[in-house]
C-alpha cells in the first residue's frame, strides 16, 4: 500500500504493509474509544457539580437492594431469583 503525502510542494510516497495499516488502524480506534470515555466522564462530572447526577454509579459501586424472590436475578441469567443466586 502506498501514501503520498502532499504537505506544501514536497510529495513524499511511503510504502506499508497491510498489516502495519491494521495495526495503526486499531490503534487509533482505541485512542478514540479512550478520548470518547474521556469525553463522557467530563461531562458527568460537570452534571454532578450542577447537581442534576447524585454520583457515579459504577458497575462495582452499586448500591444493593433487596431483591424479591419472584423478580428476576440481579446477575443477568433471566431467571427467577429463587432458582439463580437465591439457591446460594
Amino acid at each position: 500500500m502506498f501514501f503520498i503525502d502532499a504537505h506544501g510542494e514536497k510529495i513524499k510516497s511511503i510504502e506499508i504493509f497491510y498489516i502495519d495499516f491494521a495495526k495503526m488502524c486499531i490503534e487509533n480506534f482505541l485512542a478514540l474509544v479512550y478520548i470518547y470515555e474521556l469525553i463522557y466522564k467530563l461531562k458527568k462530572i460537570s452534571l454532578i457539580k450542577k447537581k442534576k447526577l447524585n454520583s457515579f454509579k459504577n458497575d462495582d459501586n452499586l448500591i444493593e437492594k433487596k431483591v424479591k424472590r419472584n423478580e428476576l436475578c440481579p446477575c443477568g441469567s433471566m431467571i427467577k431469583h429463587k432458582n439463580c443466586c437465591g439457591l446460594k
